[in-house]
């Protein structure tokens, strides 16, 4: 496949996961306010409402929607309009509009207008996390205000004063704009936990202002504790409490997506914001976006490729491993193409652009990645699910027992407590600690064996899986080439073939020079700088030492007529005492060395397995894994490795939306795929598997991809992933039973079930004890994950 037609094939896999027509546009919104899975459906539900809309995917994560719909103008305005009549704000991040062949179109002039200062989606997770951070220390600093008050001062005007300033200032500036949003959502008709949580904190800060007005008001008549030794009543510290919980896990929440959204601006640094572009008889430097398909740019050595495009003039190698993650540059000549993020290595270029800014395989692979993201199921988030029904079935009860208690049996007193201790008791804290909780040990545990969880997802899913999809390069091998052999002809030695290797390569930044110089200084051997060298790109370097011309390079630095057949019949190699066959060159970089026309020798070249590839493989085999190797390097290098590792299923020499292809197509016969990679090639099939495992030491990109990353590249990490999550979602299931039980008992009891036979009713503070306790007791059971084995 060229690299034209690799473009165009990614293209239709994103287009394919639009699921619409591809005559339409793709349309991405930022979207501020949502909290939980409940708020993400009320906008998905308002999205899919706008007429014509095909599709509507929110992200809780990155606080985004990509939605498909016709290519109208006002499409933006009316998507917006469509998040804020659900109580939620929406800003236009980017429209693409697509023609019926697929082809990209710039968006139209008055589709919608963006802000002047539109903020990235990290730069926007950054400001919230920031403000919940001073939230939270805010509301702290209240805390210790409210029981200085109740508990170190004596019972005075002073006690209550301070009470009042510190528990009204948190409530007031960190509750506030809580109660707001709820009314906001509540006007149209959307009930999200914003809603529970300014229920509960805003009615007990009313009781106890209400205690403090009228001290002979007592609405704790049962247990008699509702004060401290100052007569402050203990609803202030309840208020305070809940608040500044809620935001501290705002702030933790909101730094994980800061990270995770960080790692796209990335890829997209990987092709330079501008470029040379020719006019006329010059080069004169020029944005990307404003370069057409068509125009000549200008690429020198050591510089990145703009743009997808074709040589016309010059030759070089480049290196493609973030496209295809294979190690070695590749020689390129006139009329080959070349990839927008490819660095050019040895010669100056000019490269006809074929594809523009935005349809470059780079820009295509990072849509492809965010359209996955998007469209997956989010069947980890069961609590918010449940919450979403919880809070408007807990006010209802709340409401309901006021009723009762006070205007139909005129028992006040008892109604104000049923309604303080019911939406205490029932802010969801146990129900939403249940996962968080169990994946915060399990995030410990992993971090302590290399292995990092990004999400519930794979917890869940990881048990299922049932085909093991691993890349080559960088993942199974150590990713860069090492010097395996070092074969001579009679009357040469591989310690001065060596050295003239080196002192050849010295200057190179080719990574086959590399490993030369570095084995070379390994082994001791030193040398004499080379008088000069000549850089020939696509072929080696000429060198001249101590008066003679050293070639180091492929096969076209072998003498006249001289073959790679004929020149191999000629060495033979100390390490095994024999004569190489061509054979076994099959798979293998060889770089020769040539003096004053004379063949001196061979450098053997090879990626090599990583020392724990074969032991992971043998492991997940013993569970009954089907191990397919995915890479795009050439064929025999593939099937070389594989013969090492024992590994009977290859696919090589694929591009990213091949890799792709392959996993959908895995998924298509029914089974649940584990990816496994390290660059940016694996990113879009790490988004699209089942459950997508990236190496620490990969590409930033990839990482984002991926819901596993390893720490190291020790794959024997893998099979205790399974052994994780298996742990991880029976804790989960355990604490989410015991937490909706704990609401089922409790929260008749604080509504006031239990009084007409036993006289007993939850007074509000033992209500909110009872709230902490069984945060302790899902906390305490997650716990026990440290004492499962992962074998």
């Amino acid at each position: 496949m060229n690299d034209t037609n690799m473009t165009n094939m990614i293209m239709k896999q994103g287009q394919e996961l639009s699921r619409g027509n591809p005559e339409g546009c793709e349309i991405l919104l930022d979207i501020t306010g949502m909290h939980c899975a409940g708020c993400v459906a009320s906008v998905e539900r308002a999205l899919r409402s706008v007429p014509g809309v095909a599709d509507a995917a929110v992200d809780l994560m990155t606080q985004q929607a990509r939605v498909v719909a016709p290519p109208a103008e006002d499409t933006p305005l009316r998507l917006i309009e469509a998040v804020r009549s659900v109580g939620y704000q929406a800003q236009l991040r980017e429209q693409i509009t697509r023609t019926a062949d697929g082809n990209a179109l710039p968006s139209a002039s008055g589709a919608a207008p963006e802000p002047e200062n539109l903020l990235s989606p990290w730069e926007r997770q950054a400001r919230y996390a920031k403000e919940r951070l001073r939230d939270s220390l805010f509301g702290l600093i209240g805390l210790g205000i409210v029981l200085a008050a109740m508990f170190a001062l004596p019972a005075s005007g002073m006690a209550l004063a301070l009470a009042v300033l510190g528990a009204g200032s948190v409530q007031l500036f960190v509750g506030g704009p809580i109660a707001w949003a709820a009314l906001r959502q509540l006007r149209h008709g959307v009930i999200g936990m914003d809603a529970l949580v300014a229920l509960g904190t805003w009615t007990a800060f009313a009781a106890a202002f209400a205690e403090t007005l009228f001290p002979g008001l007592s609405l704790h008549e049962t247990m008699g504790i509702g004060h401290g030794g100052s007569g402050v009543s203990m609803y202030f510290s309840d208020s305070v409490m809940i608040l500044s919980i809620i935001s501290f896990g705002r702030y933790l929440e909101s730094r994980v997506k800061v990270r995770a959204s960080h790692a796209i601006r990335q890829l997209m640094d990987l092709a330079p914001p501008t470029a040379l572009m020719r006019v006329e008889e010059d080069f004169r430097e020029t944005p990307v976006e404003h370069i057409p398909k068509g125009a000549v740019v200008l690429v020198r050595v050591g510089e990145k490729i703009p743009l997808d495009g074709a040589i016309v003039q010059g030759t070089s190698d480049i290196d493609e491993s973030w496209l295809t993650g294979e190690a070695l540059p590749v020689p390129k000549r006139p009329g080959e193409g070349v990839l927008a993020g490819s660095i050019n290595l040895t010669g100056p270029l000019q490269v006809e652009v074929v594809k523009p800014a935005g349809e470059t395989a780079l820009a295509q692979v990072v849509r492809l990645v965010r359209q996955v993201q998007s469209g997956k199921p989010r069947i980890g988030r069961l609590a918010d699910r449940l919450v979403a029904w919880f809070v408007p079935v807990v006010a209802v009860i709340a409401l309901t027992s006021l009723v009762i208690w006070g205007p139909v049996l005129g028992r006040w007193d008892t109604a104000l407590n049923a309604l303080v201790a019911v939406l205490v008791i029932a802010c969801p804290c146990a129900l939403g600690v249940a996962t968080p909780a169990a994946l915060m040990v399990a995030a410990g545990i992993g971090a302590r064996r290399g292995i990092l969880n990004k999400n519930a997802e794979v917890l869940e899913t990881m048990g299922q899986v049932d085909v093991i999809v691993l890349d080559k390069t960088g993942t199974l091998t150590l990713g860069r080439p090492q010097l395996v052999e070092t074969a001579v002809t009679r009357d040469a030695e591989p310690e001065d073939v060596l050295r003239w290797a080196a002192a050849a390569e010295q200057t190179s930044v080719h990574p086959l020079a590399a490993s030369i110089v570095a084995e070379a200084g390994r082994r001791g051997i030193s040398w004499k700088p080379a008088e000069s060298t000549e850089l020939l790109p696509g072929i080696g370097i000429r060198a001249f030492l101590d008066g003679r011309e050293v070639l180091v390079g492929g096969d076209a630095v072998l003498p006249e007529g001289m073959s790679p057949t004929d020149a191999v019949a000629l060495l033979h190699s100390p390490q095994d005492g024999g004569m190489r066959g061509a054979a076994s060159l099959e798979g293998e970089i060889r770089v020769w060395v040539v003096a004053e026309g004379r063949l001196l020798g061979m450098l053997r070249f090879a990626d090599v397995p990583a020392e724990s590839s074969q032991e992971a493989v043998a492991m997940l085999r013993r569970r009954g894994l089907r191990i397919v190797m995915l890479t795009g390097d050439r064929r025999e290098v593939a099937e070389r490795i594989a013969r090492q590792l024992e590994i009977e299923e290859v696919v090589a020499e694929v591009r990213p939306d091949d890799k792709f292809e392959v996993v959908r197509r895995l998924q298509r016969e029914g089974h649940c795929v584990a990816m496994v990679g390290d660059g940016v090639n694996d990113a879009p099939a790490l988004a699209a598997a089942d459950v997508g495992i990236a190496l620490g030491a990969g590409a930033d990109i990839a990482k984002e991809s991926a819901d596993v990353v390893l720490i190291g590249r020790d794959l024997r990490a893998i099979p205790e992933c399974l052994a994780l999550s298996r742990n991880t979602m029976a804790t989960i299931w355990e604490n989410m039973f015991w937490a909706l039980i704990y609401n089922a008992v409790l929260i008749p009891l604080a509504a006031g079930a239990a009084v007409p036979w036993t006289g007993f009713l939850i007074p509000a503070p033992a209500a909110a004890a009872a709230m902490a306790l069984s945060d302790v007791s899902v906390v305490l059971n997650s716990l026990r994950l440290y004492r499962k084995p992962l074998a």
